[in-house]
Order: C-alpha cells, then structure tokens, then sequence
C-alpha cells in the first residue's frame, strides 16, 4: 500500500467542468509532507465562487476541521508562481474571494 502512495505522482488528466471540494491527504515528514491523494468531500458546484461560498460556510465557520486540510479543486486553469517568476498549470484553486 506504501508503494502504491510513494509511486503515485501525479493525478490523470482533470478534464471536469465543476468545482469540488477536497480534503488533501498529505504525507509525513519521510515522505516531505508531499500530496498524497484527495477526497472530494461537497460538489459538484458550477461555479468557483459558489465553491468559495460553501468552502467557508462548511469548512472556515465549522470549528470541527483544520481550514488547511482542504482547498478547491477544478478545471486545469494557469496560476502564477508564489516567486513571481511565471505561471503553471494547476488544479487547486484559492479558497478565499479575492
């Protein structure tokens, strides 16, 4: 089962129109706390501002989750580099309204 965790490095093609959202499952410290999988726990929304609303009416208001475990997952759209220095492709969203 490890193996099959530490092999496991990249996620198929996200070829989904919808919005979810996901808790990350992350891996120890011998693993570099790297991703491991997700669950998708509420979805599909059509729109990122509809998950953004309901990421922080059943995640950021609910005192029973870490915030941080989960995030909002969707189409293959270009974020930038936290550095600066480009952009890259990604399936992870903000969960915050900007």
């Amino acid at each position: 089962m490890l193996e099959t965790l530490l092999v496991k490095s990249e996620y198929p093609v996200h070829l989904e129109k919808n919005y979810y959202i996901s808790e990350l499952h992350m891996g120890d410290a011998d693993l570099d706390f790297k991703l491991m999988d997700h669950t998708d726990y509420a979805g599909p929304y059509k729109t990122l501002e509809e998950a953004q609303k309901m990421y922080k009416r059943l995640i950021t208001n609910n005192k029973m989750f870490q915030h941080w475990n989960f995030t909002i997952r969707g189409p293959v759209h270009e974020t930038e580099r936290v550095s600066g220095d480009g952009t890259y492709e990604s399936i992870w969203y903000s969960n915050f309204n900007k």
